[in-house]
């Protein structure tokens, strides 16, 4: 296998383009973090919500009859 760089200091520094090479790491990383914190906390509303209207839709919508059976 043939590496691109000679050793891990020339990686670190990009061939001198690293503050922007690892500047673009860092915001695609925290944009993508918080993609996903904000799934989450979306996610945990939506089951929240759902757990509450659930018993109000059984009192406000009683079961039909033919359903019943």
């Amino acid at each position: 296998m043939i590496f691109a760089f000679s050793a891990w200091n020339a990686f670190w520094l990009m061939g001198g383009y690293a503050f922007y090479v690892w500047t673009a790491v860092v915001f695609t990383l925290v944009a993508l973090m918080i993609l996903v914190i904000q799934t989450l906390w979306q996610q945990q509303a939506l089951r929240r919500d759902l757990t509450q209207q659930q018993p109000a839709r059984q009192i406000l919508i009683p079961p039909n009859e033919e359903d019943a059976q």
